[in-house]
């Protein structure tokens, strides 16, 4: 037997799906969700796209994991994302995190 394609797997998304995105390219159906971010969760997505766990995301932001961990379900809950990988991606491009920078910035944005 091969190896089956992601796409085999159902694992593939074009994010079509994306709840009123249909017919629009993605960066328009990020920027339709309409999600404002606190600053505060800006600083957690900074952190995650940088690779930090929760735990770690909370001892830089000198908070208890429990908080960073409701504030990231939080987010995926009110985007839709169903990963932490998926969240971030989001963030980026709905460019609330700055693409051209490494550790992960915010871009100043707020909404996706």
């Amino acid at each position: 037997m091969g190896r089956r394609s992601a796409a085999q797997h159902g694992r593939h998304r074009d994010f079509t799906d994306l709840p009123g995105t249909a017919g629009q390219d993605i960066h328009s159906a990020a920027h339709s969700l309409g999600l404002r971010l606190t600053s505060r969760e800006v600083e957690v997505l900074c952190l995650l796209a940088a690779g930090l766990s929760s735990d770690e995301a909370a001892e830089e932001l000198v908070l208890s994991p429990h908080t960073v961990i409701r504030h990231v379900t939080h987010m995926m809950m009110r985007s839709g994302a169903r990963s932490r990988t998926e969240l971030v991606a989001r963030a980026y491009v709905a460019g609330v995190l700055d693409s051209a920078a490494w550790p992960p910035r915010s871009t100043g944005q707020t909404v996706m």
